[in-house]
């Protein structure tokens, strides 16, 4: 299903959510990770990364180089206060890969609840950008109820999927053609 199925499918269910409503999460407050490597950090690159502390060191960053591996994932225990549509927006830095983008997936209480979620693609900048998730064209909105929900975040191949299989395609016929020319110049 698509973004704009999923919005049909929704229409008309109660909206509670003005466009003024809104919430903060500490993304560094994750209720659970894949990995024990994935942990909170300290960033004090800038003063509107919260919390921000001069003389202090705060953790106020969660994964970092160490959220890099396909199939990792952070999740979030969030109470929505109010059943409607919501956008969920990032404060982000990706600044491990120079020069391209790594994926995730979003998914809510276990389900990647449209297409367009299942790979979403943050480019490399060496400085925060603050954005609601989109596919590039429009901001994602998606329907809570009111009530706790589990919103996952996990590492994906995205569109890299694709090369990555031609390029692992690729070596097995090369690595082939090494063997066939051992056999034949170790006979």
């Amino acid at each position: 299903m698509g973004k704009s199925e999923y919005l049909k499918a929704h229409e008309g269910k109660e909206n509670n959510v003005n466009d003024g409503t809104s919430f903060k999460i500490q993304a560094e407050h994750s209720t659970f990770t894949s990995s024990k490597t994935i942990y909170q950090i300290s960033n004090s690159s800038s003063v509107i990364t919260e919390p921000w502390d001069a003389s202090r060191i705060c953790y106020n960053e969660i994964g970092g180089d160490k959220w890099q591996y396909v199939g990792q994932w952070v999740e979030w225990r969030v109470d929505i206060p109010e059943t409607g549509f919501y956008s969920i927006v990032l404060r982000a830095k990706q600044d491990t890969y120079s020069g391209i983008y790594v994926s995730r997936n979003v998914s809510i209480d276990g389900v990647i609840p449209f297409a367009e979620a299942n790979n979403l693609q943050f480019n490399y900048s060496s400085n925060f950008i603050t954005k609601g998730l989109n596919d590039g064209e429009t901001v994602f909105k998606f329907y809570l109820t009111k009530g706790v929900h589990s919103i996952r975040m996990e590492a994906v191949l995205g569109d890299m999927a694709y090369v990555l299989s031609q390029v692992e395609n690729s070596l097995n016929i090369i690595n082939g053609y090494y063997r066939k020319i051992l056999m034949v110049t170790y006979m």
